[in-house]
């Protein structure tokens, strides 16, 4: 069920279709990748996607990633309302550091859509 909710969030977000809208997040912890895909999407709008990722899917890990809304396509944005792709859960994202866990029995990684107005 996981790869196949991860194909269908592919095929709902064409930003993550297009290597030229990657731009990699900082994260304060080396057990951590994440990045965005954004683009405007013509007759649809904004599409962006965040993609956090354990690197050490073993292991429990706890980090920030650090969002700059200008970076991603996204300046002037103060609230992110995100959609995991994966669960269905959502949450509130702010610019700048967003708290994320990972406990290998639960997930090791969040695709999240963000909710564009």
């Amino acid at each position: 069920p996981c790869i196949a909710r991860r194909n269908e969030s592919r095929r709902l977000h064409p930003s993550r279709l297009r290597i030229d809208s990657l731009r990699f997040l900082d994260t304060d912890s080396d057990a951590v990748l994440a990045y965005a895909h954004h683009r405007t999407v013509p007759g649809v709008g904004p599409d962006t996607v965040l993609v956090v990722a354990n690197l050490r899917p073993d292991e429990e890990v706890a980090t920030v990633v650090h969002v700059d809304p200008a970076a991603i396509g996204l300046a002037g944005t103060a609230v992110l309302p995100v959609r995991d792709e994966l669960t269905g859960e959502r949450w509130t994202w702010r610019p700048g550091p967003n708290y994320v866990r990972f406990d290998p029995a639960e997930r090791i990684g969040h695709v999240l859509a963000i909710e564009h107005g």
